[in-house]
């Protein structure tokens, strides 16, 4: 069975094919576990025949991979597939079908090494009561929606989900805006790198003039004043940037936590006419 989540993964090769004709779509991420169990995820559109014999030689592929010269078969780690397709493949109601190396006259499980995944999206729909509450419903309704009041309502309840719609709008920018907003990823790295140090920085500055004059309660005092105000501007520079690349009001909120009246006040001062 399909676990609610895997363990913190690392991509280790996303590929993704578009051909001239726009209607192939390939999307095949690789990625690794911390338990080192290998992991392949693979997005289909196309109906394609052979599908479950292109499983099996992608999943042969990443096992084999592992083993390099010299190296001894008690190092190879779990390998799995996970296709999503948008069609239907197996002759079964069920979305989810797994399938490893069992002996199917006495139930007995070869090894776990072996695991391939298919889930089909057009099942999602009538499948809902039987996964009702999963992680895997709440991921398949993302990929599957037709609506944005689709998208919205997975994305309120799952924040995993949430943050790859983010990553999605963000990819969707073109060139330009994907650009500021990559410099301004990068600015507020930095500028949360320059507010730790300067807070150790001068935490142990006035802790030792604190000792020296008796005011260290002063100074810790208006430390976290100055922090306090210097947190709230830069919420209120994410906030503009936001503002200026047109997101909308509520995603500033939820981005940056500032109240309604705040963000009105910036649409202001931007000649951003409210909504």
């Amino acid at each position: 069975m399909l676990p609610d989540h895997f363990e913190s993964v690392v991509c280790t090769d996303p590929h993704m094919l578009i051909p001239d004709t726009k209607k192939e779509c390939i999307l095949d991420i690789k990625a690794l576990s911390d338990s080192r169990t290998h992991i392949d995820i693979e997005m289909q559109v196309l109906d394609l025949k052979s599908m479950e014999k292109r499983s099996l030689f992608y999943w042969a592929k990443m096992y084999l991979d592992q083993l390099t010269r010299g190296h001894g078969y008690h190092e190879l780690k779990r390998t799995i597939m996970i296709n999503i397709l948008d069609y239907m493949l197996m002759p079964v109601a069920d979305l989810h079908t797994c399938f490893q190396a069992y002996d199917k006259t006495h139930d007995i499980l070869m090894s776990d090494v072996l695991e391939i995944h298919f889930l089909e999206l057009p099942k999602v729909h009538r499948c809902k009561e039987q996964y009702e509450g999963t992680d895997l419903l709440s991921w398949l309704i993302f990929l599957n929606a037709d609506t944005e009041e689709e998208i919205i309502m997975v994305t309120e309840s799952k924040p995993a989900v949430q943050k790859a719609f983010h990553s999605l709008q963000m990819m969707s920018l073109d060139e330009e805006n994907r650009r500021l907003y990559e410099a301004r990823e990068m600015f507020l790295h930095d500028q949360a790198t320059r507010m730790q140090e300067a807070k150790e920085e001068g935490l142990e500055e006035g802790i030792i003039k604190g000792r020296e004059q008796g005011l260290v309660e002063g100074m810790i005092k208006g430390k976290e004043q100055g922090l306090m105000e210097g947190k709230q501007q830069e919420r209120e520079t994410v906030a503009k940037n936001l503002l200026s690349l047109g997101m909308d009001a509520e995603f500033v909120i939820k981005a940056t936590g500032l109240d309604k009246s705040d963000i009105e006040k910036l649409k202001t001062s931007l000649y951003i006419p409210s909504e």
